[in-house]
Parts: C-alpha cells; structure tokens; sequence
C-alpha cells in the first residue's frame, strides 16, 4: 500500500516520516554521490527527491540516455541503485516542467524547432517563458498538441521503461510527481495561454459541445448564431466587459483548467499502462497573495496527492495559508520543495552578500510547522549550480546548515508532531471563478 496514514507516508508495511532531501544527481559529480547518500543518511533522512530532467536525458538528436553514456552525471541507473544500498525512499519529479533553474525548464531544445507546437497566446504569438537568474525560459509547449504529446510519450515511454523496476514493491520509487505547478508557466493572465490553432481545433469545440449538448443552448448563452461548435471562437479581449460577455469568458477560463486536468490524465495513464503504479503526486501554483491555488488539480473521480512549494520569494501569509489550504482541502499538507537555501545567478557573490543562517533555517522551520506542513522535502540538501545555502556542497562535505538539519530531522520524529493537529475555529472561503475573473 502507499499512501498516508497518520501524517506518515505509508510504504508497504513500514510508515516513513514525510521529511525529505532533494538531491540533483546530474548536478553533481558521480564520484561524491555515495558520501552525499552517507551524509542525508546520517542526518536522519529516509526518503530523498531528485528531478529527472527531459534535456539532461535526451539531447538535439533525441538520444535518449538514462545510463550515463555522454556524461557520468547523468547515469540515473547508478543513482537509484545507491539509493536502494543505502536504503531510501526516492521520490522522482521528471517533468515535463522541472523548473529548478534549469534551461527551458527541462524541456528539450529541440521541441522549438517545431513551432506548431508551442502555445500561442491571443495575438497568435508564441509563449516565451521568462529567464531566471540567467537561465533561459525558453518556451511554453502547447500542452495538448499532437506533435507535444508524440515526443512526451516517446521520452516518458524511455523513462518507465529504465525505472519500473525501481518501483515500489521492486525497489525505492514510491512516489512520482508529473509536471511541476502545472499552470501554462504561471501565466495565468487569460489571453496568455493556450490559443495554438491546432489544439483549439481539435478540443476546444468538442469540450463546449459536452458542456451545452445542444449548440442552440450555447448561442442562447453566448448571445451568439453559431452554426455548430467547431465554428467558435474563444474570447481574446479581456477589458472593458460587458455583462453578456461573462459566460463565454467564464467557460475560457474554465476549459484551460480542464486542457491541464487532461494533460496530467495522459501522464498518469502512461505508468497504469506499464502497471507501474507509484503514488502520483501534483504540485499547486499559488500566486502570491492568493487564497487559493490558481487552478483546480483535482479530478472529480478522486484525490490524488498534492503538494505546493516554499520559496523565499513569498511571504509569511503565502507559506502559512498554503499549509492551510492543503490542510483543511485534502488532510495532509505536504511542503514538496521547502526551501533550504537560496536561487542565484552568481551563488558564490550572494553567499558572501546574503548569508543563509541558521537564525533564517529556524524561521523557516518554525514557520512551517506552526502553518500546519506535516511534511517537508528540503529544497535543496546538495548544493548546484544557481543555488547557495544547502545543508551539504555539490562535494559533500557539510555546509554551516547541516547540523541544524540534522537536528531537526532526528528531533522531529520524538516530538509526536505527526499526531498534533490544529485547533480550527475560523473558516475562510473563497471562489476561484472570482480570482479569475480579477484578471480581466
């Protein structure tokens, strides 16, 4: 069984504190892998969480590599092997988006050559993705496009092939996330994404149909004289509104929620295909200041996992009323990337400018429990390129946070935490269609 069982992650007969360290393998040079291994291990840690990025796995002539061929780093095999030596729990996070300052995410070069692939905004132009610390954004792919899905299936087909047998009851992996804060790159704006003219054709009209039945129901609403539903056109002006205007925009902003429900859907029937079967968890974007995360991940024919993220870019409303949000929504509030450390263009210059102390490490502890996370995956354990400030460098020696690390996990598990709850007197409410209609 995997699940969770008493704020504890249930991993066949064992339960497993839900406390974690996120570890780039292909960010760190293979000879230090097992003292890094040895060092998360005798910090009390029993899970660790890597990304398994698209572009470190598949290069411009779409080689696929998960042994190490071109670059020892890379060699995914080796890593989950030690992982079983030293006796983990892995938890992978292979995308298609990883984010982590990484190029294009972790997408492929080579998608871009194609340009019917990638999303359109309402202008008919292409998605590009914002840099970050120097790391190109590259672009946003159109989720649900044909020629998108046909290289995604390719890659993800390679990629249950190598782990399979890795998979829980057969090895380490329990749990897979897929994707990472699925929501077109955070562009939540509704004339950002997703307007490519094929994905359109071949869902948008289809969707409506389901909706409506009927296409004289829809034109009633629409105030429009529609011949059938292939003829319609989603709304591309979001200002100066009027009142009939409402339904159609509605219906936009919630067939976008429902082109990432779809796309999420198409991953998960990957692995039941392989009867590989992980605990598939889904990461929430929350915009800053925002009660509620900017879409609904959740299937109406069950629960998946979920988690949200703690970046230093929030602030305390945002880390506490995540917590919350996953609480009271789901029962469980798991933090899937905790920060324990800093991104940064020039690590070494703002490690000297911008120290990561331990007086910052306990607020972010303190501050996290008192919101209600029952679990934590710190975010990052090893250090890497564009980051500073984690509990161990890229060469495994012990950075100034590990002992605090290290004293958290092994004291953790003796203050019964897992078996504290919240006393909940006040209840907030919020409506999502609200949120979004904030943005036009």
């Amino acid at each position: 069984m995997l699940g969770v069982i008493g704020n504890k992650f249930s991993i066949g007969k064992e339960t497993y504190q839900p406390y974690s360290a996120e570890f780039h393998y292909f960010r760190v040079d293979k000879r230090y892998w097992s003292i890094c291994f040895e060092r998360i291990k005798r910090a009390g840690f029993r899970i660790i969480s890597t990304a398994v990025p698209w572009n470190m796995h598949q290069d411009d002539a779409k080689y696929i590599d998960f042994q190490g061929t071109a670059d020892p780093r890379r060699d995914l095999i080796v890593f989950l092997e030690l992982a079983r030596e030293f006796a983990f729990k892995v938890i992978l996070r292979p995308g298609p988006w990883v984010a982590g300052q990484l190029p294009y995410g972790g997408l492929p070069r080579y998608l871009f050559n194609d340009i019917r692939l990638m999303a359109r905004d309402a202008a008919g132009q292409e998605v590009k993705l914002p840099d970050q610390y120097g790391v190109p954004g590259g672009y946003l792919p159109s989720y649900l496009h044909q020629n998108f899905q046909f290289h995604l299936k390719n890659y993800f087909k390679a990629f249950i092939e190598t782990t399979k047998n890795y998979v829980h009851p057969r090895g380490p992996i329990f749990m897979v996330e897929l994707d990472y804060e699925t929501s077109f790159g955070r562009l939540l704006d509704p004339n950002r994404a997703d307007y490519n003219p094929d994905m359109l054709a071949r869902y948008y009209g289809p969707w409506l149909e389901h909706q409506y039945g009927e296409i004289k129901k829809l034109n009633a609403r629409y105030h429009e004289k529609n011949a059938g539903f292939a003829d319609i056109q989603p709304p591309r002006e979001f200002t100066n509104l009027k009142l009939e205007d409402y339904p159609k925009v509605l219906d936009w902003m919630k067939f976008r929620e429902a082109v990432l429900h779809s796309y999420l859907q198409v991953m998960e029937d990957m692995f039941k295909a392989y009867t590989v079967e992980p605990l598939i968890f889904r990461s929430l974007y929350f915009a800053p200041g925002e009660l509620l995360p900017a879409f609904n991940l959740v299937p109406e024919d069950r629960a998946p996992f979920l988690g949200a993220n703690v970046f230093p870019e929030g602030n305390y409303f945002d880390l506490v009323n995540k917590a919350r949000f996953l609480k009271s929504e789901y029962g469980f509030a798991f933090a899937s990337s905790f920060t324990s450390g800093y991104a940064a263009a020039q690590p070494e210059r703002e490690a000297d400018i911008a120290p990561v102390t331990d007086n910052v490490r306990r607020f972010y502890y303190a501050a996290g429990l008192a919101a209600g996370f029952k679990g934590l995956n710190h975010y990052m354990f090893v250090d890497r390129d564009k980051w500073y400030g984690a509990p161990l460098h890229k060469d495994g020696t012990v950075s100034p946070g590990y002992e605090l690390a290290k004293n958290f996990s092994l004291a953790i598990s003796t203050l019964g935490y897992d078996e504290m709850e919240a006393k909940t007197e006040v209840g907030v409410l919020a409506n999502r269609l609200y949120y979004w209609l904030r943005r036009t």
